[in-house]
Formats: structure tokens, C-alpha cells, sequence
């Protein structure tokens, strides 16, 4: 016994035309397309699944507003400084004696302000409330020339030599009425 014998598959019939397709008509060319599928609901129970770029994106964004907020918090503590600086008897005393003008003032009170906020620097302390006074004692006693000062900060990396010279560097020129000041780093 073998295997049973296989049937021949039915040859293809010839199509015959029984009527012509019909031509579709033309779409008119201002026609609406077609409206967006709405995103199919989440199911109850399961978080919606975002992509990678909606994620980031949503990331950058949260932490671009913590920074602005961050940024308008520190800005408002530094006025708040500025501001005690400003309303503080010694300010005043200082423009009493110094005839400074509000731009004055309001120079001195940041100054004050970046001075005060700073850890350390305690020569650097010394030696601006010690220029304010022989400024103020010069004033007194009607001195107009000013004598010319050169200061030499030297030190290791990062305590500040730079932060130092910005500052004794507005103290010089709240010192000689002028509000500008320059800070030359360098050999």
C-alpha cells in the first residue's frame, strides 16, 4: 500500500467581463480633509502613555520654572538687603558726613549689601570700613586731594582675590564720586 493518489487542483477559469468597472468620480478639488482621529481614551485604571519627547519636554519646562523662581526669590532677598542697608543709621550717618547724593547711596547700599552677604573677607571688611572712614575724616576736615591707592591681593585659587578687588574697587570710586569702577586681573 502506498499513498493515496493526490487530485489535480482545478485549473484557473478565464474571467469573463460581465459589466466595466465604474470610474469613481472626480473629487472636487476644495474638498475638507478629513478630520484627525481623537486619540483613543485612556483605560480606566492606566496612566496615559506620553513619549520620550513629551517627557522631556515637560521636564525642561518644570525646571526652567523653578530656576526663574529661584531667580526671582534671590532677587527679592538681595533688595530686601539692599533696602536694610539703605534704611540702616550707619548709611546714613556715612551720607551725612560724605554728602553723597541717592545714586551714592543706592551704590554704597549694594555694595554694602554684596559685602555683608559674603562669608570670609574679613581684611577685605577691615580694610573698606577703614577707607570709609578716612574718607569721612578727609570730608571733616576739608580735604580734597585723595590719595591714590594701589592694592596688591595675592592668594591661592578660589578665596576670593577677584570678588575682593570688584568691591575695593567700588569703594574707590563711591570714594572719588565716581560710580564706575574697573577691575584690572591680570600680571
Amino acid at each position: 500500500p502506498g499513498p493515496p493518489p493526490v487530485a489535480p487542483a482545478p485549473a484557473p477559469q478565464p474571467a469573463t467581463p460581465k459589466q466595466p468597472a465604474p470610474t469613481p468620480a472626480p473629487a472636487p478639488a476644495t474638498a475638507p480633509a478629513p478630520a484627525p482621529k481623537p486619540a483613543p481614551a485612556p483605560a480606566a485604571g492606566r496612566p496615559t502613555q506620553y513619549s520620550d519627547e513629551h517627557r522631556l519636554k515637560f521636564l525642561w519646562r518644570t525646571i526652567e520654572e523653578q530656576k526663574l523662581n529661584l531667580t526671582k526669590a534671590r532677587d527679592a532677598r538681595i533688595a530686601a538687603e539692599v533696602d536694610r542697608v539703605k534704611t540702616s543709621p550707619e548709611t546714613a550717618r556715612l551720607a551725612g558726613l560724605l554728602l553723597w547724593s541717592k545714586s551714592e547711596i543706592d551704590f554704597y547700599a549694594a555694595m554694602k549689601a554684596d559685602l555683608d552677604r559674603t562669608v570670609g573677607l574679613e581684611p577685605v571688611r577691615e580694610f573698606i570700613v577703614q577707607r570709609l572712614r578716612d574718607a569721612a575724616g578727609r570730608h571733616v576736615l576739608k580735604e580734597v586731594k585723595f590719595p591714590r591707592r594701589h592694592v596688591l591681593i595675592s592668594g591661592a585659587f578660589g578665596v576670593g582675590k577677584r570678588f575682593a578687588a570688584e568691591l575695593i574697587g567700588r569703594l574707590f570710586a563711591l570714594i572719588c564720586g565716581r560710580l564706575t569702577a574697573a577691575v584690572r586681573v591680570g600680571s
